[in-house]
């Protein structure tokens, strides 16, 4: 089988079986939401259990078990089932294959001690529902803080008849203002939507809010609605930076706007609820830093090598508003190119796709630095394509010449993928489980565009995100599917001619 078809093929499996995850969802809230397969994970003597309750009553706790599951990395999700309900065999069998210890998150009304018999267990277990939230964003901080309990083997689970499992949500939840804290210039402000359709967003808020400790709840108000002018209030009162949890939907830009915020929004509420797990676990790869404070030995050599580089650098518009994940990829590379070419780098700061930055820049800079370091960065850019610079509209071609010249093409090879009409560029761009921003761009020489590749492409990374539990470290694939193959190297995809494998 040609490569090309087994990579579609596998494709398709993983599509068809998230389909089937899909459709095994409630379709209604008449019982509690709980995390798909891919979410609960694999559980193995390497990863950690996170046991908890898997009734109504419950959804907010199986919400924070998500998010320290984020956290942890390795872990996954034991449904304990119903308070006062056994725990399904299935999930039984989960627990006795993870690694010893873990967590309970909830407390004994919702996993009785006869549930997890026998283990070393540490509960994340509150008063109510928002104390539950920030103990487990406290333990996210802190790994290892809360006390461990062991308990006796011989400890028996009665089930008890008639119990309840709680009624459904008909109306929005809100963290009391006890729990919502108090915004003042010191406090970091985590903005959230107050709907019912951003009940899961509240919770996930909740528990950051434990993961900061000094931070305070904004509410957004429902989504199609202007935010309320004490919680307007609150937010100008709160300190610069800071969160919004939940998708542009939920909470648009025009409801913070002025302000340079990390937005954890996923594909769904489990995709948010890990992903404000993982800004626990890394907090510099979501929350903006200044550049002052980003050091690695990239910036660091760029400093005392070329301190002139360094400040222009600092004083980029977007620089100056924070490095957040995608920034610090842009700015590690842009140091890399200065420690190659200090002349380079000088003329790639005045290029117009830099004004603002977006994402996918990272992958433009790595490309330049490769043409620099490999090949020949002047050549690429007296191309006429490029008169005017690389902008947002012509960078995906930028990485084309490049991967032209890393591989050894001269001039005339870079004339003719480059000139107008040879080379389409499909691009599309949408969220992923772990990424608010992918974008995919499929560059074509004489091929016939396929509308579902690109679609199928994000749909993967969203699949692999979603395996691994990370976000994937770039923010633009970009796929060469030409006759003449331009590529064969780890920053890249390409495929050489036939392509009936885009037909089946």
């Amino acid at each position: 089988m040609h490569k090309a078809l087994k990579h579609a093929a596998a494709a398709i499996s993983i599509l068809a079986a998230s389909l089937v995850a899909i459709a095994a969802m409630p379709a209604a809230a008449s019982v509690a939401r709980v995390p798909p397969a891919s979410v609960q994970g694999d559980c193995g003597s390497d990863t950690v259990p996170i046991v908890v309750a898997s009734d109504v009553a419950a959804q907010s706790d199986i919400y924070s078990a998500v998010t320290l599951a984020g956290v942890i990395g390795d872990a996954c999700i034991v449904l304990a089932g119903a308070r006062g309900e056994a725990m399904p065999a299935d999930q039984q069998t989960r627990l006795d294959a993870a690694a010893s210890g873990g967590y309970v998150v909830g407390g004994l009304a919702a996993v009785l001690d006869g549930k997890v018999a026998g283990r070393i267990m540490a509960r994340l277990g509150g008063s109510d529902r928002w104390a539950t939230a920030l103990l487990v964003g406290s333990e996210a901080a802190d790994p290892g803080s809360a006390p461990t309990t062991t308990i006796a083997a011989d400890v028996q689970f009665t089930p008890t008849a008639g119990s309840s499992s709680g009624t459904v949500a008909t109306r929005v939840r809100v963290p009391p203002a006890s729990v919502q804290g108090d915004c003042d210039a010191d406090t970091v402000p985590v903005v959230v939507a107050s709907d019912l359709a951003a009940q899961s967003d509240i919770y996930s808020a909740v528990t950051l809010a434990g993961v900061l400790g000094d931070a305070c709840i904004v509410l957004a108000g429902p989504r199609g609605e202007a935010m309320a002018a004490n919680q307007q209030s609150r937010l100008d009162a709160a300190a610069s930076g800071g969160y919004v949890v939940g998708g542009h939907a939920a909470v648009p830009d025009s409801k913070i706007s002025d302000r340079t915020m990390a937005r954890l929004g996923g594909a769904d509420r489990w995709a948010t609820a890990l992903l404000v797990g993982k800004e626990a676990a890394e907090p510099t790869s979501m929350t903006p830093v200044s550049f002052a404070q980003y050091d690695t030995r990239n910036i660091r050599r760029l400093k005392s090598s070329h301190p002139a580089l360094y400040r222009q650098i600092q004083e980029m518009p977007w620089v100056r508003d924070g490095i957040g994940r995608y920034e610090a990829d842009s700015v590690d590379w842009l140091a890399r190119l200065a420690y190659d070419d200090e002349s380079a780098v000088s003329r790639v700061l005045d290029m117009p796709f830099l004004e603002a930055h977006e994402p996918g820049d990272a992958v433009t800079l790595m490309a330049l630095y490769h043409a620099n370091h490999f090949g020949d960065l002047d050549l690429l850019l007296a191309q006429p394509v490029f008169e005017g610079g690389i902008d947002d509209v012509n960078s995906t071609m930028a990485i084309f010449g490049s991967l032209i010249i890393t591989n050894g093409g001269d001039a005339s090879a870079l004339e003719k993928v480059l000139v107008a009409g040879y080379a389409d560029v499909e691009t599309l761009s949408r969220p992923t489980a772990l990424s608010p921003h992918m974008k995919v761009s499929i560059i074509r020489t004489g091929n016939k565009p396929q509308a579902w590749l690109a679609d199928a492409i994000i749909d993967i990374a969203d699949a692999a995100e979603r395996l691994m539990r990370q976000h994937l470290p770039v923010g633009h694939i970009v796929m060469v599917v030409s006759e003449e193959s331009a590529c064969n190297c780890t920053w890249g995809f390409a495929f050489d001619g036939p392509f009936d494998w885009e037909q089946a």
